[in-house]
């Protein structure tokens, strides 16, 4: 049976996670924009730039966190899959892959 308290105990966690992982992500971008500020001349081109560069980054924090997100369920599914067979049967692979077991 699973643990509701658990549960949204854990999901608490993972958000509070990636909340500090974005507000660490938005202070170095601040730092980064003033520090170059400094030194270049704010013109569209550069901003675009930056624009881009931002973009970029986020994508990669973004393509980490779905990494890591991939990973924790792995290994939960694998815990819960270990602890009780029948849980796990037909379950682990996802809805899309026990659909092609069928078709």
């Amino acid at each position: 049976m699973v643990n509701v308290a658990e549960t949204d105990r854990v999901e608490e966690e993972v958000f509070d996670f990636v909340r500090k992982a974005e507000e660490a992500s938005l202070a170095a971008g601040r730092r980064f924009t003033k520090s170059i500020g400094d030194f270049l001349p704010v013109e569209v081109p550069v901003v675009g730039e930056l624009m881009k560069g931002i973009f970029d980054f986020t994508e990669e924090i973004l393509k980490t966190q779905r990494e890591f997100a991939q990973k924790i369920l792995e290994e939960t599914q694998h815990t819960v899959g270990s602890a009780s067979p029948k849980v796990h049967e037909g379950r682990s692979q996802g809805p899309h892959k026990a659909q092609s077991k069928t078709a």
